[in-house]
């Protein structure tokens, strides 16, 4: 909020996310380098594959992301690694979820994230805490 990110440890206080070799969590919404520029970077792009999720209908679509852009994200993402990536569209093309897998952290096993979207055109109100 207003530049400045918040984190509980033990009570609530400001955070430079840096200092834990972190992403701003703002920018993890950034059109330029956050998680959208993913869908428009990604590589080894994969067919489309429809299915059944509960009720609904979803295409699923697996890729490759260029580590140098997954280090503009998660600073200590290996930049010279390829990410996996895969892609849910529900029924209107809006995506619902961004699965990650990849050598986030020197010296560790493949790390995922689970990205959920949701919310299309809505607006929210941050408060600090």
């Amino acid at each position: 909020m207003n530049g400045r990110t918040w984190a509980k440890l033990g009570i609530w206080q400001h955070v430079d996310p840096g200092q834990y070799n972190a992403p701003d969590p703002a920018g993890l919404m950034s059109t330029s380098h956050g998680l959208s520029s993913i869908l428009t970077r990604a590589t080894g792009v994969g067919k489309p594959a429809t299915k059944r999720q509960g009720s609904a209908t979803v295409t699923e679509i697996d890729a490759k992301v260029p580590g140098a852009l997954m280090a503009g994200i998660v600073p200590s993402a290996d930049p010279n690694s390829l990410f996996d990536a895969a892609f849910t569209l529900d029924g209107s093309g809006h995506l619902v979820r961004m699965v990650l897998t990849g050598t986030f952290y020197p010296n560790a096993d493949d790390v995922t994230y689970t990205f959920a979207f949701s919310g299309y055109g809505s607006k929210a109100t941050v408060h600090a805490p």
